[in-house]
């Protein structure tokens, strides 16, 4: 009987191993599954892991753009760029809202490039996310061990 070897690290497989596509599973953007497929890392509190982010990391994933808004909302940070458009500027104007966004991410944008530092903590909000002591605890499927008898 044959082995099949486990995905490597930073591999396509193992990101969608990591994060399964079933309903009942936390759902994950797939800007996400694309950012985890380059990057070689699947724990989002390894230590560090603020520095693999960059400014457009945080802007093109919703994920990181919610947890990094979150880690720096309510006054932690002063000169954080407010968002001007609101979700009823959604649906009543379209053009108005996607206007505000736009302006919005680009200033947030040019914040995140002068002070860098804001991104240390995001981690901490990626916790739902991050399915890694799940993941690492969860024995192998039958199909994946080897038998030194076979």
């Amino acid at each position: 009987m044959a082995c099949r070897p486990s995905p490597q690290p930073g591999s396509a497989a193992l990101a969608d191993s990591y994060f399964p596509r079933k309903a009942d599973r936390h759902p994950v953007s797939p800007e996400l599954r694309s950012w985890l497929k380059g990057h070689d890392t699947l724990d989002f509190t390894e230590p560090g892991f603020d520095k693999l982010l960059t400014p457009d990391d945080v802007l093109n994933v919703p994920e990181f753009l919610l947890a990094y808004q979150r880690t720096n909302s309510g006054g932690v940070t002063n000169g954080l760029p407010k968002p001007k458009y609101t979700d009823a500027d959604k649906t009543e104007h379209p053009e108005k809202y996607e206007k505000l966004k736009q302006d919005y991410l680009a200033s947030l944008k040019k914040f995140l490039r002068s002070r860098p530092e804001t991104m240390s903590g995001v981690e901490l909000e990626l916790d739902a996310f991050n399915q890694q002591r799940k993941w690492a605890a969860r024995p192998l499927p039958r199909s994946r061990t080897c038998s030194l008898w076979a």
